[in-house]
């Protein structure tokens, strides 16, 4: 079943944070719905043209989409919280000092700003 896509408004709020992860430094921007419940996901990275940089666009265009056609916060923090791969490693923020990828981060801190329960993190990540 095809669900209906509802797009931000033009112009949108959004809200704009920085990290650093692993010495990467990143940004991302959240576009807000008019309820203010994120609408979708825009990350720039340091490392312009590179493989990280283009699977970020492509995650986000993602994320994006699952927000736009209904799916929860929710569901896309459980879904990608703690998932790992590089670059992982500590952040430049003390509410999440490590993080295990680009989109763990950027979910994490989508729970913390939007007040969404953020799942434990498995054991075997426990291993900094």
């Amino acid at each position: 079943m095809l669900h209906r896509i509802k797009y931000p408004p033009n112009p949108c709020r959004s809200l704009t944070h920085e990290f650093c992860i692993a010495g990467k430094r990143i940004s991302f921007v959240v576009s807000l719905f008019e309820n203010g419940q994120p609408a979708g996901v825009q990350i720039n990275g340091d490392t312009s043209g590179s493989t990280i940089d283009g699977f970020s666009e492509a995650w986000a265009t993602a994320v994006s989409r699952l927000l736009q056609r209904g799916e929860t916060l929710s569901w896309i923090i459980n879904k990608f919280s703690f998932h790992r791969f590089e670059p992982c490693g500590f952040t430049d923020n003390p509410k999440i000092p490590y993080a295990t990828s680009i989109p763990d981060y950027i979910v994490r801190w989508m729970a913390l700003e939007f007040g969404v329960h953020t799942p434990q993190q498995p054991e075997e990540n426990l291993k900094i």
